[in-house]
């Protein structure tokens, strides 16, 4: 058959990784994130970096985890970011509650704040 491609002939297309930084800290006398809630993580594959401003943070997910690892806690250093989490393979709008605590003992604002996979 002319004209059609073996699996061998054909061009693998690597798409590269999206890369997300979300940046939390004291900020204005609250415990929260740089960007308005529901912070976007990107699409499934996608890397993320947390980034604590001018405290060390606590973010922990309060049921499943956004990340194929799993990881459902996160202590971040003033100063230092996560390691790299890649976003796992959930339906785009799917939400992420989360806690949000800084050391410096300001409040956290009472509405929970969320992930989202846009």
């Amino acid at each position: 058959m002319a004209g059609r491609k073996t699996p061998q002939q054909q061009q693998i297309v690597a798409t590269t990784p999206g890369t997300t930084v979300l940046s939390f800290g004291c900020l204005g006398g609250v415990c929260v994130a740089t960007e308005q809630y529901p912070l976007h993580l990107g699409m499934p594959g996608d890397h993320v970096y947390m980034v604590a401003l001018n405290t060390d943070i606590t973010i922990k997910f309060t049921a499943k985890s956004p990340f194929v690892s799993g990881s459902k806690k996160f202590t971040i250093l003033k100063g230092q970011s996560s390691a790299v989490e890649t976003v796992a393979n959930f339906t785009n709008g799917t939400k992420f509650r989360f806690t949000l605590s800084c050391a410096s003992g300001c409040p956290t604002p009472t509405a929970g704040p969320e992930m989202i996979i846009p």
